[in-house]
C-alpha cells in the first residue's frame, strides 16, 4: 500500500522481515508503541514493517536482545546546508571497454581471419613488387588501424621470407592487395610470406573463464563518408549462446541507415580530426535489454555485418563499442 511521498508500505511476519533485512543489509527502525514495536526498514521507496506485541514471547525477547541496541541509527548524513552527505562506492569488478574492428576496413577484420605460412609469393616482372596471387585484405595491426591493436598484433603479423631467411626491413606491404614491394630487387629468389587474411567481420566479446561481463552501454562510432543507406550490409549487435556452427543468435539491435542510427541514439557526440568528420552516437540501452545483459562462458556479444558479413561498409570507418564491468561469475 502507498503511505505518502510514494513510499510503498509492505507489511511482513517477523520471521520474513529479519530475512529481508539480513539479505538486503538494512538497517532496523523501530517504533516503541508502548504496548508493541513497529518495526521497519526502508529500501528506496519501499518501507518493509512489522509488529511485535511486547508479550515475553521469543520474537521480542529476540529484538530486544539481538535488533534494538542496534536500530534507529542515522539512514543517511547531510550536510549544514541540508543536502545528504553521500561517499560514492567503487564499482563492482574490473572496467570494461571493447572496440571492434573497423567494418568498413577488412583489414582490421582479425577476429576470423584465417592463417596462412609459407605462401609463396610471385615476381610481378620488376623483382621489386612481389604478389600473394588470391590474396587480399591481409591484417593489418601494425599501422594505426584498429583500437588497442598491439594487444593482438603477434598473431597476426605479416612475416616476409627470402630463401627462408626472415626479413626484418627493406620492404614495405599492401595489405589491401596483398603484395610485397622489396627496396631492392629479389629477382630470382625464392620469397614466402605468412600472414593472416580477412573473411568475415565478427568481433566477439567473450569473458574470460569464471567471468561475466555485464554490458552498460553501447556505441556506434562512424566517419561522415558512410553512405545514408547500408541495407545490403547492415550493422548488427548479436547476442550469441554456444559454439559455432551450433548456436543461437538473438538480435539486440540492426542498424540499415545513418537516419536508423540516428534516430535510436540518446546522445551525439561529433567532431572533425583532419578534416574528417566523426559521430559517436550512443545508443538507447533497451535495445540491449530484450536479452540477456550478462554473457557468459560460452556465451558472446558479436558486433559484425549481415549480409554475408564479408562486404564492408562504405566509407572510411564505422566502429561499435560497449562498456561495463567484468565480476567473478556466481556459483
Amino acid at each position: 500500500m502507498l503511505i505518502g511521498s510514494g513510499l510503498i508500505k509492505v507489511r511482513q511476519s517477523w520471521s520474513a522481515f529479519k530475512a529481508i533485512v539480513y539479505a538486503k543489509e538494512m538497517l532496523a527502525q523501530y517504533d516503541d508503541l508502548g504496548s508493541s514495536y513497529e518495526i521497519f526498514a526502508i529500501d528506496g521507496p519501499v518501507v518493509y514493517v512489522t509488529e511485535l506485541v511486547k508479550d515475553g514471547g521469543a520474537d521480542v525477547t529476540e529484538f530486544d536482545d539481538d535488533y534494538k541496541p542496534h536500530a534507529n541509527k542515522v539512514l543517511s548524513r547531510h550536510q549544514s546546508d541540508g543536502s545528504v552527505s553521500s561517499v560514492p562506492a567503487p564499482r563492482e569488478g574490473e572496467e570494461v571497454l571493447k572496440v571492434s574492428v573497423n567494418l568498413c576496413d577488412p583489414c582490421t577484420w582479425y577476429c576470423a581471419s584465417s592463417r596462412h605460412t609459407g605462401v609463396t609469393l610471385t615476381n610481378t616482372g620488376d623483382g621489386l613488387t612481389w604478389n600473394a596471387v588470391g590474396h587480399v585484405n591481409l591484417i593489418d595491426l601494425e599501422h594505426g588501424r584498429l583500437f588497442n591493436e598491439h594487444k593482438y598484433r603477434a598473431d597476426y603479423e605479416v612475416k616476409v621470407y627470402v630463401y627462408g631467411v626472415l626479413q626484418i626491413s627493406g620492404y614495405t606491404v599492401n595489405y589491401e592487395n596483398g603484395t610485397v614491394t622489396f627496396s631492392e630487387s629479389k629477382a630470382g629468389a625464392a620469397v614466402t610470406t605468412d600472414f593472416s587474411k580477412a573473411t568475415t567481420s565478427c568481433w566477439p566479446l567473450i569473458p574470460d573463464e569464471g567471468r561475466v561481463i555485464r554490458i552498460e552501454d553501447a556505441w556506434v562510432q562512424f566517419t561522415d563518408d558512410i553512405p545514408d543507406t547500408f541495407a545490403d550490409t547492415p550493422i548488427l549487435f548479436e547476442y550469441r549462446v554456444g559454439e559455432p556452427p551450433g548456436y543461437t543468435a538473438y538480435v539486440i539491435a540492426e542498424y540499415r541507415s545513418r537516419k536508423q542510427l540516428f534516430d535510436e541514439c540518446v546522445e551525439v557526440n561529433e567532431w572533425t580530426s583532419q578534416g574528417v568528420k566523426f559521430h559517436k552516437l550512443k545508443m538507447v540501452y533497451r535495445t540491449m535489454a530484450t536479452v540477456p545483459h550478462q554473457s557468459i562462458e560460452g556465451s558472446w556479444v558479436w558486433i559484425g555485418l549481415g549480409g554475408n558479413g564479408s562486404t564492408p561498409v562504405p566509407g572510411t570507418r564505422a566502429t561499435g563499442s560497449l562498456s561495463g564491468t567484468a565480476v567473478e561469475l556466481e556459483e
